[in-house]
């Protein structure tokens, strides 16, 4: 192997580490959001929907 071509391997695993590790942020971050909006949700006092005939 050439110097560039491990170079070029090398950069080409780190661009797909730095996908996955986007991703599995992505995915940390709507768990948190997900929590946020439940905590949020169970702490507002549910409404009856009454219909006006």
């Amino acid at each position: 192997m050439t110097v560039l071509s491990i170079v070029l391997s090398r950069l080409e695993h780190l661009a797909q580490k730095a996908e996955i590790d986007e991703k599995i942020a992505a995915a940390e971050q709507r768990k948190v959001n997900n929590n946020q909006i439940t905590k949020s949700n169970s702490a507002t006092p549910h409404r009856k929907q009454t219909s006006t005939p």
